[in-house]
């Protein structure tokens, strides 16, 4: 059965299934289950394309019977894609023409990625390893049939029109570049900013004159509680004694220390100092 035009991707497989179909019968089963997975894909492929599918999936249908095992199965794919990959380095040493090597190692990345595909490795490292092998046959099969085509036993892909060249008797002659002027251009003049009036000297800052600091009515004096007569009265505490001042004293220290800020505000230090002083007499009870 021909292969329809527009199932024209699947040639390259439905081609080594052919080869292999006596050789290696289990390599040309997953062949023709490789080109019919890539024509099921093509969902435009038309009557023709759906008429040949249909027949290449009686023909595996028909195969997937005499498969063996999937141990043999596994084991037949890897040996044949090693077995193509190892001969075409042997062939590489022969020193064999580029074309045939380009077509080799084609056939090498085919079947190794035809393994792959059907048992993907379950190690990183075993997969890695596949894709290294696969990667190195695209890229020597793409280096080879570069080689091929620099010897002429490939055609090469044909190139774009060239642009026409100049005809002999006419000469192009490159418009004349003045030469550079070694002075600069002149810059427009810039209009001149307005001046600006100069500020008048502020006259000297005098000081307002202090403040007499608030003084705040004397409060009554606080009667003294009445006790009982003792026939030995406390004497007063001489000056090496402790003294504590009581809740007046306080008072009145608190109310010279709010004094000596308020002068410090206006910078009168001296009444400062003399408010500070008589906070101190209040609490040391002189």
């Amino acid at each position: 059965m021909t292969i329809p035009t527009c199932l024209n991707s699947i040639k390259y497989a439905v081609a080594r299934a052919t080869e292999l179909s006596k050789a290696a019968p289990i390599v040309s089963h997953f062949c023709l289950v490789n080109a019919a997975a890539k024509a099921g894909s093509l969902y435009k492929a038309g009557k023709d394309g759906v008429s040949y599918l249909m027949g290449l999936m009686d023909i595996i249908d028909s195969g997937k019977k005499q498969l063996p095992g999937e141990e043999k199965v596994k084991e037949a794919l890897e040996n044949h894609a090693v077995m193509v990959l190892t001969n075409v380095r042997k062939r590489e040493k022969s020193h064999v023409e580029p074309r045939v090597l380009a077509m080799d190692y084609s056939a090498a990345a085919f079947f190794l990625d035809l393994y792959m595909t059907t048992y993907p490795a379950e190690e990183a490292e075993e997969r890695e390893e596949w894709i290294k092998r696969h990667k190195y046959c695209r890229v020597m099969a793409a280096r080879n049939l570069k080689a091929a085509r620099e010897q002429g036993s490939v055609p090469a892909p044909a190139a774009k029109e060239a642009e026409p060249e100049p005809t002999s008797g006419a000469s192009i002659t490159p418009a004349p570049v003045p030469p550079p002027s070694s002075a600069m251009p002149s810059m427009p003049s810039m209009p001149s900013m307005p001046s600006i009036p100069q500020a008048q000297t502020p006259p000297a800052y005098t000081p307002p004159p202090q403040a007499t600091p608030y003084q705040p009515p004397t409060p009554a004096p606080i009667p003294a509680p009445i006790s009982a007569p003792v026939s030995n009265p406390i004497p007063a505490p001489t000056s090496g004694q402790s003294y504590t001042p009581d809740f007046a004293a306080i008072k009145e220290a608190q109310r010279q220390a709010k004094f000596a800020v308020s002068n410090l505000n206006f910078k009168a230090v001296g009444e400062a100092i003399g408010n500070l002083e008589a906070a101190l007499r209040a609490l040391k009870g002189e």
